[in-house]
C-alpha cells in the first residue's frame, strides 16, 4: 500500500464504520417494542436482561431489564421481528458482560457493571 493511498483507506474504513452504526441503530429503534413487556420486581432475581435490538450484546447491540417471567415470550417475539431482517449490520462489540439487570424502587432496569 502506497503511503499516499493511506488517508484514503482510513477515511473509507471510518465512513465504513459510522454507517455500519447507523443501520443497526436505525433497525433497533424500530424493532423494539419493549415497553409491552412487564418490568415489575420485587428483588434483583426477579429481573434478567434480554437484548434490545436484533444484534445482540454478543455484536454490539444493547440489552434491557425486563421480569424473568417475561424472557420466553420475549425472546421469541424478537426472534420474529429479526428473522426478515437480511439487511441488518452489526458493530463487532461484545458488550455483554458490561451490564446486569438489577430490581430498583419495583422496576427491573440495566446497570453497568464495576468490571476491573
Amino acid at each position: 500500500m502506497k503511503s499516499q493511498n493511506f488517508p484514503f483507506y482510513i477515511l473509507f474504513l471510518f465512513i465504513l464504520f459510522i454507517s455500519a452504526c447507523h443501520i443497526s441503530n436505525k433497525a433497533s429503534s424500530t424493532t423494539s417494542p419493549h415497553s409491552q413487556y412487564q418490568t415489575t420486581c420485587q428483588k434483583d432475581s426477579d429481573c434478567v436482561l434480554v437484548d434490545k435490538d436484533c444484534c445482540g450484546c454478543s455484536a454490539g447491540g444493547e440489552s434491557i431489564a425486563i421480569n424473568k417471567s417475561q424472557e420466553i415470550v420475549y425472546n421469541k417475539d424478537l426472534d420474529s421481528r429479526c428473522s426478515g431482517d437480511s439487511m441488518r449490520v452489526c458493530p463487532a462489540w461484545f458488550r455483554c458482560r458490561e451490564f446486569q439487570a438489577k430490581c430498583h424502587k419495583s422496576k427491573c432496569i440495566v446497570i453497568k457493571n464495576n468490571l476491573q
